[in-house]
């Protein structure tokens, strides 16, 4: 209820006591939805008045300081050297009027839940607007009339007369649409404390009950003109405002303070922040998600190819039945005719063979494709792997995600989704957390990929350790490859190492090629010769292994 009108009411009492003679030094916005009012208090004081005309949470609030910005705005300008006069609230209504000394101005602070505004008015006329002023300035300004009344300045018999009139409406819509201080979290009190359910009608309501709604309310409301203003945390976080105690709240932590002005502060402040915190993490959850699906859909199709290791075997047979009969392989001829030796039959099968090879050629060819059958089979299931190893770390990070109470952990995280491209990044922040080079994994060892020949001698000779491992393809143009040895082994395994091979064969001008030279060495065995074009480097003690594109 910080948007009660008797809260409201409240903290303008409050800040009559402070404000009143006040002169506006300064009148400024530094954020969206925030004005601020330098103000100089009779006695040498300065002090700060601060709006805001957030859609969900609105308020007015006296600061002793506040921190001004370099990039902060002047705004509604009429207001400057004015001097406050008075300060009072509209009966029944959200909106506060201020006034000034020797002038006609008068600024209506409208405290709506979706429609807050702050209007410099005169003679009924509004001159300057904090928001949506083009359609606003010069426009007749006029005081909505209210239809609700003040339930405790009705008598018994009159309040018992207003229930008869609305018999068949529920008490909850009766309170909150005939009486301007009854909200949601007062009727939602009143129920409690009176044990009356939440969908009960004004008719279904003895006259006894009828007479206690009345007295209850009365009293309550009695208390939130007097009471210490509270707030009901859960789980750490602001959840309800009151300015009295709130027996259906039992259940939650409630906490007391001095005054209106202080609780506000916190409470609204809280929520704000509580805001930003929800939105960015609703936009990380969503991102998150949808890399899943899409992981997810790769991994449904890898999962799904048809097993092919039949054709394998099939091809392997082809080559060793070659081998075992060249006589059947003539030259000039497509097919040939091999006696199956693996059947038990051993049936006749003819095969389509290359005219132009001979029989060990041939015979190689099949073994060629066995090979890569084999070769597509482990890139799926290694891809597989690297899928679902992705997946579970983007499940722990939805998991800590959802957790997260605080904008550091939210920071660490928003780091973590960056760096992923998981998130757009503004332009200042993609080239502070670009990397230069593509990061893959193979059977648990890292291999780094560059982007380019500029981002290959970052890689090289910045991000690379020197005991790693370094590849590049011979002769022609291509992204330097490391692959990471932070054990700092001697020797590479041969499966790792030709799948680095492979990989800078794919990221080169030899892409289209096969049986391809690429050289490897450690990386501390490579120097940039001075003055050479990007990418440049000469290694020395290398190696050599030969590899097809992936």
């Amino acid at each position: 209820m910080q948007l009660n009108y008797l809260t409201l009411k409240r903290q303008t009492d409050y800040l009559k006591s402070r404000i009143i003679g006040a002169r506006i030094l300064d009148s400024f916005t530094q954020a969206k939805n925030e004005w601020l009012l330098h103000l100089h208090i009779p006695g040498g004081k300065q002090s700060f008045l601060q709006l805001s005309s957030h859609p969900r949470f609105p308020f007015i609030i006296f600061n002793e300081s506040i921190n001004k910005q370099k990039l902060s705005t002047k705004v509604m300008e009429q207001l400057q050297d004015a001097q406050i006069s008075s300060l009072t609230i509209i009966p029944g209504d959200r909106i506060i009027r201020m006034e000034f000394d020797a002038s006609d101005l008068q600024l209506m602070i409208q405290l709506f839940s979706t429609n807050s505004n702050f209007l410099i008015v005169e003679n009924n006329h509004i001159i300057n607007s904090f928001k949506k002023g083009k359609s606003l300035i010069l426009g007749e300004y006029s005081i909505p009339e209210s239809t609700q009344t003040d339930i405790s300045a009705l008598s018994q018999s009159q309040f018992e007369e207003m229930a008869k009139e609305n018999a068949e409406k529920t008490v909850p819509s009766f309170l909150k649409k005939h009486f301007y201080h009854l909200n949601k979290t007062v009727v939602s009190e009143l129920l409690f404390r009176l044990e009356i359910s939440n969908n009960i009608t004004i008719n279904d309501l003895e006259k006894d009950q009828i007479n206690q709604l009345h007295s209850a309310a009365s009293d309550f409301l009695k208390a939130c003109k007097q009471d210490a203003p509270r707030i009901y945390f859960k789980d750490n976080f602001p959840e309800v405002f009151g300015l009295a105690r709130l027996d259906h709240l039992q259940d939650l932590e409630a906490r007391k303070f001095d005054d209106v002005n202080a609780a506000l502060r916190l409470f609204n402040f809280q929520n704000l922040k509580y805001q930003g915190l929800i939105r960015k993490k609703q936009n990380y959850l969503k991102a998150i998600t949808q890399r899943m699906q899409h992981l997810g859909k790769t991994l449904k199709n890898l999962e799904s190819r048809e097993d092919k290791s039949e054709r394998k075997k099939y091809y392997q047979k082809i080559g060793e039945l070659i081998l075992a009969q060249p006589q059947a392989i003539n030259k000039g001829e497509s097919t040939a005719e091999l006696t199956d030796y693996f059947h038990p039959q051993m049936p006749v099968i003819k095969v389509n063979i290359n005219p132009k090879l001979n029989a060990q050629e041939n015979a190689e060819v099949f073994f060629q494709k066995a090979k890569n059958f084999e070769r597509k089979r482990r890139q799926r299931l290694n891809r597989a792997k690297e899928i679902r190893s992705q997946l579970a770390e983007l499940s722990q990070m939805e998991k800590n995600l959802e957790v997260v109470d605080s904008s550091k952990q939210l920071e660490k995280i928003e780091l973590k989704l960056k760096s992923e491209n998981l998130l757009q990044k503004r332009e200042a922040e993609a080239k502070q957390l670009r990397l230069p080079y593509k990061s893959f994994r193979f059977k648990d060892w890292e291999i780094w990929v560059g982007r380019s020949a500029r981002d290959n001698d970052v890689l090289t000779f910045k991000h690379a350790h020197k005991e790693d491992w370094w590849l590049h393809v011979q002769g022609y143009s291509g992204s330097h490859i490391v692959i990471r040895n932070p054990q700092r082994r001697e020797d590479i395994p041969s499966d790792i190492l030709q799948h680095a091979a492979r990989l800078a064969v794919t990221n080169s001008e030899a892409r289209h090629a096969s049986y391809v030279p690429v050289v490897y060495t450690k990386v501390k065995h490579v120097r940039k010769p001075r003055k050479s074009p990007p990418g440049t480097v000469i290694p020395a003690q290398t190696k050599t292994i030969y590899a097809d594109p992936i």
